[in-house]
């Protein structure tokens, strides 16, 4: 404004130097707040995992700066879930705790467009993942790609457990592309877009089909390599790079 409004040189060079200022300022506070916002959900109430919660539970992050925990009703999952509201880049820890006073803790780490969580330690009973019920091996498991659309924006997942036990999966999964360098990258996701956590169950013959429809959190994938990258109990399952040509 100074420049456009006044005539005046030292006017206008004093106007243009306090506006870099006043720019490069926010920058630094912007980067060093790490400041983020957006919602998603973490966990689901799951009687599988044995990670089983509702709203007499209490959740919270140990540094409320971050941002904030909430457990409600899911009409859709038919099923309790935690929310996470984040505002803030970091990382914490996140407690579930029982009326009784029982916490199950977690590490936390939130980026600017994702998070990464763990299970830390637990002063109550601990709970079994099917890969420990069941001597689940991730080797076992291929994920391939099938049937991608013509717009690139969607696709059939195949998954097929041969293990013993075949575990059920979340729908919930993420995209990385593999670079000029060979090296696999996370792409950038619509961090406003919250995918449905739905369980799904493979068949007889341990193959479970998913439906992939990243249009809206990913749009049209550009011509590269890729693989679908899924969560199981802490377990991190890739699929097989696929090609968009």
């Amino acid at each position: 404004y100074p420049l456009y409004i006044f005539k005046d040189k030292k006017v206008r060079i004093t106007g243009l130097i306090i506006s870099i200022i006043i720019i490069i300022t926010l920058t630094i506070i912007s980067v060093k707040q790490g400041g983020v916002t957006y919602d998603t959900i973490l966990f689901a109430s799951d009687e599988e995992s044995e990670l089983v919660f509702d709203d007499t539970y209490n959740a919270y992050l140990e540094d409320n700066k971050i941002g904030k925990i909430f457990i409600e009703y899911d009409d859709g999952l038919e099923a309790y879930i935690m929310r996470a509201k984040f505002k803030k880049a970091g990382k914490t820890t996140l407690i579930l705790e029982d009326k009784n006073g029982n916490k199950t803790i977690f590490e936390i780490n939130v980026k600017r467009d994702k998070y990464d969580i763990k299970k830390k330690s637990s002063n109550n009973k601990s709970y079994a993942n099917n890969a420990q019920l069941n001597n689940w091996n991730k080797d076992n498991v291929t994920m391939n790609i099938k049937e991608i659309s013509e717009d690139k924006t969607s696709a059939l997942l195949v998954v097929e457990d041969k293990n013993e036990n075949p575990t059920s999966l979340k729908t919930y999964y993420s995209i990385q592309r593999l670079s000029e360098a060979g090296v696999w990258y996370d792409l950038k996701s619509n961090a406003t877009v919250e995918q449905l956590m739905k369980t799904m169950v493979p068949n007889e013959n341990g193959i479970t089909e998913i439906e992939l429809d990243w249009s809206n959190l990913y749009g049209e994938l550009k011509i590269g390599t890729y693989r679908i990258v899924k969560d199981k109990d802490f377990i991190t399952l890739y699929s097989e790079p696929f090609e968009i040509k």
